[in-house]
């Protein structure tokens, strides 16, 4: 559940609800139409590999769901709102939230 300043969205067992309801910004049917589901992504991420299509639970996807986690920790961290700036993936001028994105890498690993 997501809850802001303008209201609550909760997501999940393929359903999309809101407080006030025009938060939603599609109706169920139409989010149903325009995004694929599989009850099997496994199957589907071979499937992907066979075809070079994209799977529908694709690397981006998985970026953009498990950021807002991390982002929710952070703030509850801190124990404070933070703007957070998503073409940058970035916080606005706050260096101290900015340091909590990443960490020490292990040698001998290293991301290039």
């Amino acid at each position: 559940m997501f809850i802001g300043d303008k209201g609550k969205i909760r997501i999940g067992n393929n359903t999309v609800d809101s407080n006030p309801t025009d938060l939603a910004r599609f109706p169920q049917e139409q989010l149903k139409r325009r995004v694929p589901v599989s009850d099997n992504h496994i199957q589907n991420w071979f499937d992907a590999i066979k075809t070079r299509e994209r799977p529908i639970a694709d690397v981006e996807i998985g970026h953009r769901s498990v950021s807002v986690c991390h982002l929710a920790n952070i703030c509850g961290h801190l124990k404070r709102k933070l703007n957070w700036d998503a073409v940058n993936e970035m916080f606005v001028d706050d260096p101290e939230a900015n340091r909590l994105l990443d960490r020490e890498e292990r040698a001998p690993y290293r991301h290039i």
